[in-house]
């Protein structure tokens, strides 16, 4: 029996670009210090927003926000297009070019945004690319791999194929299993067990998805000023900060807000913690009527307090507690509200 093989365009599917993706592709690029990067930052960008948008509506849930790839620290110094999938895990998003952009190697100057080479003369015809390009380092942790053809004079994205695994640096498109199949590859997998941020493993360097050094979500100013906050509390130089983001409604336009924890080590088994949320870039204060209250095991509310007019952070008084003991953060605003659960 005769079998027909499916065309890369049977596999496809087509995806606009949002203009909401769009300029947060900008806004990551611009951010960059040579355009090769900004380039490369603007393709995974879109990349990441686009199968974003594909699966909310395909009713999967995920955290745009809460991958590498949202990371300023981490994109500038890796190549990462990643998406978590809540409950699942990360998909890598590989973008390709369906035209080959132009960009001037003797371009020096930092002040550049990514539309200034977009409309570039294209250095070959408009063809589908062999092969898509695995970054090496991200093979250990991706529950697959999206490919995502990117139209940037058109504007428009086509969703390739995807795979569940990719041994090499290359991976062959023509080798791609159909995108429709995708959602079926995605039911089979196993939920990720819901875990507890294990801030014992801070000490040992693992850190969970999503959580970075506060300088890297932050502005200069607030970051400073979150150090000088903290500095008072700490009563060893035993201590560790880390952030994660956290947003309420879209990505781009909604709030979004930096929860940093301190932890700091004060004799044996025996920890201090303290609690901060501050605003992400861009922003002075935080949004009037954000709640922040902390759990113990039990679900009893120990510590609440909410920001006002001006309020540039909330904070908890330190407090503290044993190995092995638990508590919950509890992040509110308006109808939505964050949960974070912790064991030290």
């Amino acid at each position: 029996m005769i079998q027909n093989a499916q065309t890369p365009q049977e596999k496809s599917i087509p995806m606009p670009i949002t203009q909401e993706a769009q300029q947060i592709a900008i806004d990551f690029a611009s951010e960059q210090p040579t355009p090769q990067k900004a380039l490369q930052v603007y393709l995974n960008t879109l990349a990441v927003c686009t199968v974003n948008n594909y699966l909310r509506i395909m009713d999967i849930p995920t955290d745009l926000t809460a991958g590498d790839s949202w990371n300023p620290s981490v994109r500038l110094a890796t190549d990462v297009a990643d998406l978590l999938l809540v409950d699942l895990g990360l998909l890598e998003c590989r973008p390709v070019q369906k035209t080959k952009l132009d960009i001037e190697e003797t371009q020096t100057s930092k002040n550049y945004l990514p539309w200034q080479f977009l409309g570039s003369k294209p250095t070959s015809e408009a063809k589908s690319a062999p092969s898509c390009y695995i970054p090496p380092g991200i093979q250990d942790d991706r529950i697959g791999y999206v490919v995502v053809e990117i139209d940037a004079e058109q504007q428009e994205a086509t969703l390739l194929g995807f795979s569940a695994t990719a041994v090499a640096d290359e991976l062959p498109i023509s080798q791609l299993q159909p995108i429709n199949d995708l959602l079926k590859y995605l039911e089979n997998q196993k939920p990720l067990p819901v875990l507890p941020v294990n801030l014992s493993q801070w000490w040992r360097d693992v850190f969970e998805v999503g959580w970075q050094s506060v300088e890297g979500f932050l502005d200069t100013q607030i970051a400073n000023y979150a150090q000088s906050q903290m500095a008072f509390r700490r009563s060893s130089i035993n201590s560790i900060t880390r952030a994660k983001l956290l947003n309420f409604g879209k990505p781009k336009f909604g709030v979004t807000v930096a929860l940093v924890v301190t932890l700091t080590q004060q004799e044996a088994a025996n920890f201090g913690i303290s609690l901060q949320v501050f605003p992400q870039v861009g922003e002075t204060y935080l949004p009037v009527g954000l709640k922040l209250a902390v759990l113990d095991e039990s679900g009893t509310s120990f510590f609440e307090t909410s920001s006002g007019n001006s309020d540039r952070l909330l904070q908890t008084r330190q407090f503290g507690g044993q190995s092995g003991e638990q508590f919950r953060t509890l992040i509110s605003l308006d109808e939505h509200s964050i949960t974070e659960d912790f064991v030290i």
